[in-house]
């Protein structure tokens, strides 16, 4: 498998993640904020959505976030100075372009900031692999094995 990832020169934020396992298109997954996963190392979110992504038919996943900066913590977090990261926008977009499918999978902390909405403007049209009580794209540690994602109206 090949990996790479764009993390800042701090290390502080993580604005791109990829893996390539086979040829075949890309699927980009959309999540709240990068954990512990780098150039290298998988974290259980990464396996679980190379695990969706493969099941797909596709070759290769870009991993993006509404907030670039890195902790396993969302009460870190939401206490973040600057959490969204100068270049995360432009990163998503460009994640996006090079994508043929992008799946929203940011859980119920996305509304922090308006994130959620901001980058659901930025990238529409999104999937989802199925939605939480509160309206927002389901993580893909808590979708059900074998899911499938559907065009987010």
């Amino acid at each position: 498998m090949r990996s790479d990832a764009c993390i800042s020169r701090c290390g502080t934020y993580r604005y791109a993640l990829w893996r390539r396992w086979a040829p075949g298109p890309q699927v980009l997954f959309v999540m709240l904020n990068p954990s512990t996963a780098d150039r290298q190392r998988n974290d259980p979110t990464i396996r679980r959505c190379i695990g969706l992504a493969a099941a797909w038919g596709y070759g290769a996943l870009a991993v993006g976030n509404l907030f670039a900066f890195r902790t396993p913590s969302p009460e870190v977090l939401k206490r973040a100075a600057r959490p969204v990261g100068r270049a995360n926008d432009r990163w998503l977009a460009r994640l996006a372009a090079e994508s043929t499918r992008v799946v929203a999978a940011w859980g119920n902390e996305g509304a922090l900031l308006d994130r959620d909405a901001q980058v659901r403007a930025l990238l529409a049209p999104l999937y989802v692999l199925s939605l939480t009580r509160q309206g927002q794209p389901r993580h893909p540690l808590y979708a059900p094995g074998g899911a499938v994602a559907r065009l987010w109206r």
